[in-house]
């Protein structure tokens, strides 16, 4: 099978599984937020977002130091993962300890120290189960672990479902649904050892020197992902320290209906990043062009995402999560994000080349910048604005970061043609007035006539080029 035709397959196995799981997640979450209500789900999800900014320590860059090498020569393999499945159950032990002494010293305590405790375990269960992940993004298998989550999600849905049933009051359920969480990760960990199994043995090694390279090679990387983590999530632990229980949880019910979205990106990325970091060395003509033609998909598919949110948000709100949730500032937050989340997608593509072209450093550079701003931002804005105060100064940090990221790449490869914004942008108007023409049809209708009026505007503007509708061809005919 020829490399293009490996990527599609991955692609598209990727998005599949991956959204079984991003729905059966989204639709877990949404049992939750509607069961514990908004102060409950506000204590549920600080410790759930508390737990990414330790993210960094489990994996500390490894992972991706480790696709890269092997996407290069895989003649070490069996050397390189047993070295890597070796140091990430220290450095997960490690992340799970520094949570613990960070929580505390951050003043958390009672119900709310103990969740993040127990969701302390899934740095674990996490690290672990990446390093097995490995091997099928290197060798263009990404349906094995995938497959893993969708499985992992069905689960964690039946246990939920089961357990709403008993007829519990809400704060007797909020524990059994992180115990769930956590036991759910655990079984991930244990399908991805299964898979892996098909590909390659992983034994633990131990080669000091092996290690020390790779912690020093990861060393940006694990930076990076610290300071994405920290500007992305940093405004629900000042909320935390400066609102209520109830603001969290009504501005995280906002922020994680983009979340699944995210899968779309990261299918893309998931593919295309060994491929990139091959690109640097071999043909840097084709890394600009799979950059140049994944900016210009993700632009088509999500400039009509955020004017649909931001014209909808008020109706999705209550029908997703009913009155509690569907309050004027939540509804302000959500159109907020749906633009910060266009503008994220763009700039997790851009940090991905500066990956593949050994920019790094200078990513974890600009990404500094970004959180120097939120903090600011964040700081002047939440006393004044509550959680929409968070909203703006997330969508202000993407938009810091989008700028400088593009005269970056400007100067280092090539530049970025912002004119394909134009005919989205020209389709999302035509589609935001069929909206607003017929806003009162029932809204799991209208979604579907909004995209279709899109797509239809966008091909009669001519925004599919012949290239586009040969690789849709080539998709199609891979899928058959």
């Amino acid at each position: 099978m020829g490399v293009a035709r490996k990527v599609a397959k991955n692609t598209i196995l990727y998005f599949i599984f991956r959204m079984i799981a991003r729905v059966l997640n989204l639709l877990t979450m949404i049992i939750i937020a509607r069961i514990l209500l908004p102060d409950l789900f506000g204590q549920y999800s600080l410790a759930l977002i508390f737990i990414a900014f330790f993210l960094f320590l489990n994996d500390f860059g490894v992972q991706t130091v480790v696709t890269r090498k092997l996407s290069v020569d895989e003649k070490n393999a069996k050397e390189l993962l047993g070295n890597t499945l070796s140091l990430k159950i220290i450095l997960s032990v490690f992340s799970i300890i520094a949570c613990i002494i960070f929580a505390n010293l951050l003043g958390y305590t009672g119900n709310q120290l103990f969740l993040i405790y127990v969701f302390a375990l899934t740095l674990f269960t996490g690290g672990v189960s990446s390093v097995f992940t490995i091997i099928f993004q290197t060798r263009l298998k990404m349906g094995y672990p995938t497959l893993a989550e969708a499985i992992q999600a069905a689960v964690a849905l039946g246990l939920v479902i089961i357990l709403s049933l008993q007829g519990l009051e809400p704060d007797k359920l909020l524990i059994p649904f992180v115990l769930i969480m956590v036991a759910s990760n655990a079984l991930a960990l244990i399908l991805n050892w299964l898979f892996s199994l098909r590909e390659i043995k992983i034994i633990p090694k131990i080669n000091f020197p092996m290690w020390k390279n790779l912690l020093l090679t990861g060393l940006p990387f694990a930076f990076s992902a610290f300071f994405v983590a920290f500007y992305t999530r940093i405004d629900i632990i000042m909320l935390s320290k400066m609102s209520t229980e109830a603001s969290i949880g009504l501005y995280t019910a906002a922020f994680r209906l983009t979340e699944p979205f995210f899968l779309i990106p990261a299918a893309l990325l998931i593919s295309l990043f060994p491929l990139m970091s091959r690109y640097y060395k071999q043909n840097k003509r084709a890394l600009i062009t799979t950059h140049d033609r994944g900016f210009k998909y993700l632009s088509i598919l999500f400039v009509p995402f955020a004017v649909g949110i931001t014209i909808l948000a008020a109706r999705i709100l209550f029908i997703i999560y009913q009155q509690d949730y569907a309050t004027p500032e939540t509804t302000f937050a959500l159109a907020i994000l749906a633009w910060a989340a266009l503008v994220n997608f763009l700039n997790f593509l851009s940090i991905n080349l500066m990956n593949s072209i050994r920019k790094e450093v200078t990513a974890l550079k600009v990404i500094t910048g970004g959180i120097i701003v939120n903090v600011a931002l964040n700081f002047l804005l939440i006393p004044i604005m509550g959680f929409g105060g968070a909203a703006i100064t997330t969508l202000a940090s993407e938009l810091l970061l989008f700028v400088l990221f593009y005269y970056i790449i400007h100067k280092s490869l090539y530049t970025l043609n912002l004119k394909i914004f134009i005919k989205p942008a020209i389709a999302s108007v035509v589609m935001a007035l069929f909206l607003l023409f017929f806003i009162e049809i029932n809204l799991w209708i209208l979604i579907p006539l909004g995209a279709v009026v899109y797509f239809i505007s966008f091909y009669l503007l001519k925004g599919f080029s012949a290239e586009d509708f040969e690789i849709m061809g080539k998709i199609v005919r891979m899928k058959s």
